[in-house]
């Protein structure tokens, strides 16, 4: 008989399920007999005992079984990367989806996606931008390749590898001739005593700027929340309002009639990389990861 990679699998199952052949067999579709007389076969034809026995019960690899063992995994390894690079080979270009904060992209690093596709035609990213629960959440459920995360955040272990990217944090924006423009340093304090207009509760800015408040014993006065950092940006001036919101938003510090304060003891906003783990990892997720190496520099 010849020695296939189906083999190796074979042993591999019964190693991962404590030498239970019964168990090994349900966990591989096969009978047990049929599984039981392949590894005979294997130990007969090549003059091998890869298995210890009591009384014909598998019990543990021999020495030679574990030497052998350990190069089978190095071959099932190699085999499994051959097999995801076939995959990934073909005329269709390659997607990697990209989850993000509504245009944080643009933001952090403007022009980056573009130049990464103009070099690789081949690889597509697709950006899915929405409210940080939801990506946080989207993440959770493997929906994504890589994603931009807010602090705080919980991953279950191995689940991703995570780099900061950008550390910000939030602040008032105000128009001009409101009262507060007058101070060097706000307090939460101070905003509680106006009229505020914020991120609706599918962005965690809702929920950093809400927590600030209620740690001071403070009830805040929204007028209403809106998911659109636009329609903010022109409720400052059209309504004599407050919103509060990462310093990086690049609409407000571009408009005259708006003016920036930082808070004193501010919510902090900062921003991570997530790449989802994988067992092993096509080769334009590496040249993209690699791509994001060079030109994100709190990645390196």
């Amino acid at each position: 008989m010849s020695f296939e990679i189906n083999h190796i699998k074979y042993i591999q199952a019964i190693v991962e399920n404590d030498f239970n052949v019964t168990a090994a067999a349900h966990k591989i579709h096969i009978s047990q007999p049929a599984l039981s007389k392949s590894i005979n076969l294997i130990e007969s034809e090549y003059h091998v005992h890869i298995f210890t026995r009591d009384k014909h019960r598998l019990v543990g690899l021999s020495q030679q079984g574990k030497i052998l063992y350990a190069m089978m995994l190095d071959i099932l390894e190699k085999y499994e990367e051959l097999e995801n690079e076939l995959h990934q080979l073909g005329t269709e270009p390659s997607l990697i989806k990209f989850g993000a904060i509504a245009s944080t992209p643009q933001i952090l690093f403007p022009g980056l996606f573009i130049d990464f596709e103009s070099t690789h035609p081949y690889i597509h990213i697709e950006i899915i931008e929405d409210g940080g629960v939801n990506i946080l959440h989207d993440f959770l459920q493997k929906k994504f390749d890589f994603a931009l995360l807010v602090n705080p955040f919980e991953l279950p272990p191995d689940l991703a590898d995570v780099h900061l990217v950008a550390e910000d944090e939030i602040v008032a924006f105000l128009p001009l001739g409101h009262p507060l423009t007058s101070k060097a340093i706000l307090t939460w304090e101070d905003l509680a005593e106006y009229p505020l207009v914020s991120l609706s509760d599918k962005y965690q800015t809702y929920f950093k700027v809400m927590e600030q408040f209620r740690i001071r014993g403070l009830e805040p006065h929204f007028a209403y929340t809106s998911s659109s950092w636009q329609y903010l940006t022109d409720a400052i001036q059209r309504n004599f309002v407050i919103t509060l919101m990462p310093s990086l938003v690049p609409t407000f510090s571009s408009t005259d009639n708006i003016i920036i304060k930082r808070i004193k003891n501010p919510a902090s906003f900062n921003l991570f990389l997530a790449r989802l783990n994988k067992k092993h990892y096509s080769k334009e997720n590496k040249l993209f990861y690699n791509f994001l190496n060079q030109h994100l520099p709190k990645l390196k």
